[in-house]
């Protein structure tokens, strides 16, 4: 197999292992959901289980699309991209979950201006702690996607265990799966 089919195989297993993680994430949201019926409960886990992949679409199209245009030859680039833009999606869905169970809102133009504007954070009571435990929480999530990164290059059996699921059948099913969910 050549680097670059290395690269891009690792590269979709990277996804596949961030996409669980997401999911992880995000059972926050389906605990808050009404799973009283099983009308419901199907709606919800449909969205559950799509959402988490299209959040991941911005990001995957991103390192992908560096993968193509440099055939391979700028791995860094391609590896930074990615836990960039996963690291991105995690602190976006860890905000908008931690505003969601204060406010009972997803976040919005309110709340995004509340977070930007100079004082808007000191107007609910935060401060200077409440900074510095946003930004050590943004670097520990970015440090958990890497690390997500690092274990899968770095972890034989995990990447040979990714490769037998890793088949052209399996994800034409999954995407296919994903399109009639979202």
């Amino acid at each position: 197999m050549s680097a670059y089919a290395v690269l891009r195989t690792r590269l979709n297993q990277y996804f596949l292992l961030s996409y669980l993680l997401i999911l992880l994430t995000c059972l926050g949201f389906l605990r808050l959901t009404d799973l009283s019926t099983a009308r419901s409960t199907g709606f919800a886990l449909a969205v559950y289980l799509s959402y988490g992949a299209l959040y991941l679409l911005p990001a995957w199209g991103l390192a992908r699309l560096s993968l193509a245009a440099s055939r391979g030859r700028w791995p860094g680039l391609v590896w930074t991209l990615a836990v960039l833009g996963t690291g991105l999606i995690q602190i976006l869905l860890v905000t908008d979950y931690t505003v969601f169970t204060m406010f009972s809102f997803h976040l919005n133009g309110f709340v995004w201006n509340l977070l930007t504007t100079p004082g808007g954070i000191e107007s609910m009571g935060g401060g200077a702690d409440t900074e510095l435990s946003v930004a050590a929480l943004m670097t520990g999530l970015l440090l958990l996607q890497g690390g997500l990164l690092v274990l899968l290059l770095k972890a034989r059996f995990l990447s040979r265990l990714l490769d037998g699921v890793n088949t052209p059948r399996l994800r034409r099913s999954v995407v296919g799966a994903l399109v009639v969910l979202a």
